[in-house]
């Protein structure tokens, strides 16, 4: 594959993104983590999956360049297990987390793991996660219509 050396709307050469990361994990599943893979893939950049037995056998699994099992079908013990998507970061060489969206993606104390750990998060800063964060915790009509946002905003 040929990746051009011209500059993008952004005003990055292609080959200098190529070189911010060495891989990336990505720790969602289904078509989210397949659209970041591909984005990774246009780059040259290697990406690897995290899986739970419930997605044993899903498209991400083997979109990515490697995979990591990280436990059963519930969230609570697999996408939400911040030690397992850390460990899995690490294991496999990862300089970088995408968090995806939803799972971890608004949780401010995985963020600041993140760089505690020197793992790049492709996303807000952990300060930014916790601004965003309190301003949903002082409005109840938020807290009432997305009451799926991640419990460590509350």
């Amino acid at each position: 594959m040929h990746f051009s050396t011209s500059a993008n709307p952004d005003g990055y050469r292609t080959n200098q993104l190529m070189s911010l990361f060495k891989k990336i994990l990505v720790a969602n599943r289904s078509e989210i983590a397949v659209r970041v893979m591909n984005a990774c893939r246009t780059l040259g950049i290697p990406t690897v999956a995290v899986y739970s037995d419930a997605d044993v056998k899903s498209k991400h699994r083997f979109w990515a360049d490697e995979s990591v099992h990280i436990g059963p079908s519930s969230p609570r013990e697999s996408y939400l297990d911040i030690d397992k998507i850390i460990n899995s970061a690490k294991s496999t060489g990862c300089d970088a987390l995408h968090p995806g969206y939803g799972f971890l993606s608004e949780n401010p104390i995985f963020a600041q793991r993140c760089s505690d750990e020197k793992i790049t998060f492709i996303g807000p800063s952990p300060e930014d996660v916790e601004r965003r964060c309190a301003a949903y915790s002082r409005n109840e009509n938020v807290k009432h219509r997305y009451s799926d946002l991640p419990k460590s905003c509350w």
